[in-house]
């Protein structure tokens, strides 16, 4: 596949896969999307107790056990409480800022819209941080009975509503939610063709990833890999206000991101240093650019507990910068996505190539 037939097919997938609502823990309408879609083109799977997603494919000799991974669920909400007067209290599930909130489209259980309000910045001190108890969701109902009516109650799943598409005639494109629809899209198009040289490779979709990389540690577990690469997406520092050599070294259209070390001391990994060499070595290889970084902050990716299952896995992460993470609508250069792929695909031939991982050579 040529790199336009690469890009239209990553795009086709894109589109489908944002229409899907599926927070953490209620990835049920995802996991079933990528079960039909796998059906079609008549390649076996298997699902686990957590949803998580596993199609592998055999090389034909013996060798190591690679496994990719893409997680498939995505920030939100739930349903905390329902008022008197018929608005929905909230419970945020993943890590983002409760500001950024306000006035925002929302589906509720995949089929009601609703409008997240809060007090009126004409009544409040502008001063004053948002909190979360702050906001509730409007459905148009005007008692508790309206509600329930609608088929809406405590617990039900939460996410904004978003749209697909370009900034201007940029390969700049926007939505909610690019991370991580990118590395299932990626997964997607990948898996009818992928080639492996030898052992077996695993293609994951992992669920739960925003609350604490939760499918990712039982998925690890299960099948025990001989290494692991991540396809995740990164925060960028492309932006007037952040400082990119001080802060943040990450620009869109610039390549994917070898994250070499991420997280904060307590929840975060090292990249394995095998898989940084093969990742860097694949790219000059094939001429595909890259950007490597380190970063240290609240956030990190499935990798933070694929390297300490069992009795440790080689992990690294090819990571797709993105702008505002975590928002209603984040923005993404369409060039780091397909050159993404064609690192992935070849970094993957490449990890079933090799007979042993090691911490260093002797």
């Amino acid at each position: 596949m040529n790199k336009d037939l690469l890009e239209e097919s990553l795009v086709y997938n894109l589109k489908k896969l944002y229409k899907i609502s599926a927070p953490s823990g209620f990835e049920q309408p995802m996991v079933k999307y990528l079960k039909n879609e796998l059906d079609k083109i008549n390649i076996p799977y298997e699902i686990d107790i957590m949803g998580n997603i596993f199609v592998k494919i055999a090389g034909k000799k013996d060798g190591p056990k690679v496994m990719t991974i893409a997680h498939t669920d995505q920030i939100g909400f739930v349903v905390k409480s329902i008022e008197n007067n018929g608005f929905l209290r909230i419970q945020n599930l993943g890590m983002f800022s409760p500001e950024m909130c306000f006035g925002r489209k929302v589906i509720i259980n995949g089929e009601h819209i609703g409008v997240i309000g809060k007090r009126s910045a004409h009544l409040k001190n502008e001063e004053e941080e948002i909190e979360w108890s702050e906001l509730y969701i409007d459905v148009g109902a005007n008692n508790e009975a309206e509600v329930l009516e609608l088929n809406i109650n405590i617990g039900d799943p939460i996410t904004f509503v978003g749209e697909l598409g370009f900034l201007g005639k940029s390969k700049c494109v926007y939505g909610h939610p690019l991370d991580d629809r990118v590395g299932v899209a990626i997964f997607l198009t990948l898996i009818k063709d992928i080639k492996v040289s030898k052992g077996e490779l695993i293609f994951t979709f992992s669920t739960q990833e925003e609350l604490g990389y939760r499918g990712a540690q039982v998925a690890a577990y299960n099948i025990n890999p001989d290494c692991a690469v991540v396809v995740d997406t990164i925060p960028a520092g492309d932006t007037p206000d952040i400082d990119t050599k001080k802060e943040l070294p990450i620009w869109l259209g610039k390549g994917p991101a070898f994250t070499l070390m991420g997280g904060n001391i307590h929840e975060g990994y090292i990249a394995h240093p095998q898989l940084k060499d093969l990742f860097i070595k694949t790219s000059k290889k094939n001429n595909i650019p890259y950007q490597l970084v380190t970063r240290l902050g609240p956030s990190s990716n499935d990798a933070t507990y694929l390297h300490l299952t069992r009795e440790g896995i080689p992990s690294g992460s090819i990571t797709i910068p993105r702008r505002y993470s975590h928002s209603p609508v984040e923005v993404m250069n369409l060039s780091d996505l397909t050159n993404t792929a064609l690192l992935l695909k070849n970094v993957l031939y490449e990890c079933s190539k090799i007979a042993e991982y090691k911490f260093i050579d002797f």
